[in-house]
């Protein structure tokens, strides 16, 4: 499938993560996902920076959202608390620079 449709997405949205303005690691947000049978269509998808788009699914794993990170229908379940604490934990003991750390953990 080309990627035509993602870049008309990314230009609707002003080239912009819809929740906080970035413009760097732009991602696709299917707002219904895929596996509930959410369409890769204008009215499904927004533009999310991989930051805010890892964010959201480590908080509200699977829940439909609308265009700026909010869940509409809250969904805890697919949380893996044992993860997120890993997460954390590395976060904090991180022995990179601060720019590696940002490079590290923003690229996709």
């Amino acid at each position: 499938m080309s990627n035509g449709w993602k870049i008309a997405i990314h230009e609707r949205d002003g080239n912009r993560c819809k929740i906080c303005g970035s413009l760097y690691h732009l991602t696709i947000q299917h707002k219904k996902p895929k596996c509930k049978g959410g369409q890769s269509n204008a009215d499904n998808c927004v533009t999310w920076c991989a930051y805010c788009h890892r964010n959201y699914h480590q908080k509200w794993g699977l829940s439909i959202s609308d265009d700026f990170g909010n869940p509409l229908v809250k969904e805890y379940g697919y949380r893996n608390k044992y993860k997120i604490k890993k997460l954390r934990y590395k976060h904090q003991h991180c022995k990179h620079s601060k720019k590696n750390h940002h490079q590290k953990h923003h690229h996709h």
